[in-house]
């Protein structure tokens, strides 16, 4: 998922909207290591704007919103301790993408490869820019000035030897995901088929690939192919609790494809939970938590072997996904807006009472999804 999707909401036909802009402003998003804010006095500060983009196809990726100003809000000591968004500071006609990607494609070297820039215009046809910025798979990258920028938390920071260095291995390593696959559902006997895939989202190959599961709230979990890499036994002391897990010493998942672990056939016992983590020969190893409600498939009224569904997941060893989240949410049966703001209300309190009450009404909400 882009960065754009992930702080705006899903791209709609005609593009990003005003209104999706309004929205993300009133939000109060505070900028971080994947969200930096850029107002526009005149023009553009293009040279600025190169520092930016490399820092961040050096990190993590990042979006940059070009013509929305900064705020600043400091502590005691005149200290920047958080920066969230200002006024919108329209761009005039005559700064344009084409303009914008072709001063950037001048200063960023290389050049970041799958970077997109989306316009957002109001009725006077200014616009603000939305710089979504990957992670680069072959950094690392230097800005106008011929330096290394690496992104820290809202700070765009010069990078030392070592640091340089360490990016140009990044161009050697594979960097595995989960996809976890809905192939069928049987309503009446509560059974899912799931297909269990790796994907390598690097630029080496991903050698000695693994997943490592674990799946609460099942009667049985059973393998539904002979691979003789997966495996699958109940947790010992734990009640309707499976561990899954692969790790084959051949097989290789190639950079921008999926390799498949196999499938399972799950036969549920109320809301499936999975925790797992996934990782490969150079690669880190990282933890992921899935799951799905068989209420939530049942609403879906698709066929699966048709059209497979795919599971959100989330992991907390990463940068917050609000969309991976909410879909997580759902696939469990649960309105995230509901528990955000019963949650917000927790922090919100003032007083002890207060916080009681807020507590005491999460918890009646807890209990409609147990």
């Amino acid at each position: 998922m882009s960065f754009a999707a992930r702080y705006l909401g899903s791209r709609e036909p005609a593009g990003f909207t005003k209104n999706m802009l309004e929205t993300f402003i009133e939000s109060g998003i505070e900028e971080s290591q994947n969200l930096d804010y850029k107002g526009i006095a005149k023009d553009a500060n293009l040279d600025k704007l190169s520092t930016v983009v490399s820092a961040f196809a050096n990190a993590e990726g990042g979006l940059v919103v070009l013509g929305v100003s900064e705020k600043e809000e400091r502590d005691d000591k005149e200290h920047v301790v958080r920066i969230k968004p200002g006024r919108v500071t329209w761009a005039p006609k005559s700064l344009t993408r084409e303009k914008i990607e072709s001063a950037l494609i001048d200063r960023v070297r290389p050049w970041v490869a799958g970077l997109r820039i989306h316009a957002i215009r109001n009725e006077a046809e200014e616009a603000v820019f939305l710089i979504d910025v990957p992670q680069s798979m072959r950094p690392p990258h230097q800005a106008f000035d011929r330096k290394y920028y690496l992104r820290y938390n809202f700070q765009n920071l010069p990078m030392d030897h070592h640091q340089i260095e360490d990016l140009f291995f990044r161009r050697l390593r594979p960097r595995i995901r989960p996809q976890l696959e809905v192939m069928n559902f049987d309503q009446e006997k509560s059974t899912i088929t799931l297909r269990i895939g790796l994907s390598n989202e690097g630029s080496a190959l991903g050698k000695h690939a693994l997943f490592f599961g674990e799946f609460l709230n099942c009667v049985s979990v059973r393998k539904k192919d002979l691979d003789v890499f997966l495996g699958i036994e109940p947790i010992t002391g734990s009640e309707r609790s499976f561990r899954a897990y692969y790790h084959s010493p051949v097989a290789v998942v190639h950079p921008r494809m999926v390799s498949y672990a196999g499938t399972i056939e799950v036969e549920l016992s109320g809301p499936l939970v999975i925790s797992f983590m996934v990782g490969a020969e150079d690669a880190p190893t990282i933890r992921f938590w899935s799951g799905v409600n068989p209420a939530y498939l049942r609403g879906l009224d698709r066929s699966f072997l048709k059209e497979p569904l795919m599971l959100a997941a989330t992991s907390p060893e990463e940068e917050y996904d609000k969309s991976a989240s909410d879909q997580l949410f759902r696939q469990m049966g649960i309105d995230p807006e509901e528990f955000v703001k019963a949650i917000e209300k927790i922090a919100a309190s003032a007083d002890p009472d207060s916080l009681r009450s807020a507590i005491a009404e999460f918890e009646e909400l807890a209990k409609k999804y147990n």
